[in-house]
């Protein structure tokens, strides 16, 4: 689960120009879990794939920004609200790769993992981002 953290942070830092535009998502047409994943308030809303990342055919990821300070902010929101979408908590990673700062958080929810990545993106926001597997 590292190495697909590293691949998408490898490929944001080498992104020099944005290759496509993330698109906004529909939760029900792209994903149907995506609709119990809740998003901090002052966000923007989900879209598909990370902004300025081409990322890996196949690699289905969503993301939204946070305009939040600070990153612990966003781990505790996930922490206290996934466990009302019916998701259980079981592991939380702290991941650092040059200046760049992350926070992995993995849930389950029957067959059904989410792995939420939340990177420091600016000093006012924050990007999160979703994997699902089964």
């Amino acid at each position: 689960m590292k190495q697909r953290w590293l691949l998408a942070l490898v490929l944001f830092l080498s992104a020099c120009s944005p290759k496509t535009s993330p698109t906004p998502a529909s939760s029900l047409e792209v994903q149907p879990e995506l609709k119990n994943i809740p998003v901090y308030s002052e966000s923007t809303t989900w879209t598909v794939g990370i902004p300025g990342i081409e990322t890996p055919e196949g690699y289905e990821v969503y993301s939204y920004l946070a305009n939040v300070f600070k990153s612990e902010t966003l781990v505790s929101f996930y922490e206290d609200n996934m466990p009302l979408y019916g998701w259980e908590l079981f592991s939380i990673t702290e991941n650092k790769i040059g200046n760049i700062k992350g926070t992995t958080l993995l849930f389950s929810k029957g067959e059904t993992i989410a792995k939420l990545e939340i990177i420091e993106w600016m000093a006012t926001s924050k990007l999160v981002s979703v994997n699902f597997y089964s």
